[in-house]
């Protein structure tokens, strides 16, 4: 029971410091906080508003190993993709920039196959829809 009133005397001494301490504190987390809020806000606006942007009959890429001496023919030769970024950026994007590849490395000797298409985009940009997502692929004779 002794130990209890020594305790509470230790937590009620000094009252009015501890709580004035207690509200500076409150009071400096709270302006960082808005200070941290506002800066986050000015970095979005610099950054501008976000867009959409499609590129139609982008080329695909074939990409076979090294010792493969056949000719294929793919369907379709082209793709239209869809991507996501700053608009001040998506107006100077062109669809250079943009690769489609169709990797047949890792395929086994069929003489018609499907393959998924691989998008490469600048990675300021984000992909949102490729159409289509695979191919048809036949061996030319």
């Amino acid at each position: 029971m002794a130990s209890m009133k020594i305790i509470f005397a230790q937590v009620f001494s000094n009252l009015t410091w501890k709580m004035a301490s207690l509200m500076m504190a409150i009071g400096l987390w709270v302006v960082i906080r808005v200070a941290v809020v506002e800066e986050n806000e000015a970095s979005r606006a610099d950054q501008g508003l976000l867009a959409s942007r499609e590129f139609t009959e982008v080329p695909i890429i074939v990409q076979t190993s090294s010792t493969d001496t056949n000719r294929y023919v793919i369907e379709p030769q082209t793709v239209r993709i869809k991507v996501e970024g700053q608009a001040k950026l998506l107006e100077s994007a062109d669809a250079s920039r943009m690769r489609v590849v169709a990797d047949f490395t890792h395929q086994s000797g069929e003489n018609e196959f499907a393959v998924t298409l691989a998008v490469e985009i600048p990675p300021e940009f984000e992909l949102k829809h490729c159409e289509p997502q695979s191919i048809r692929v036949e061996k030319a004779d």
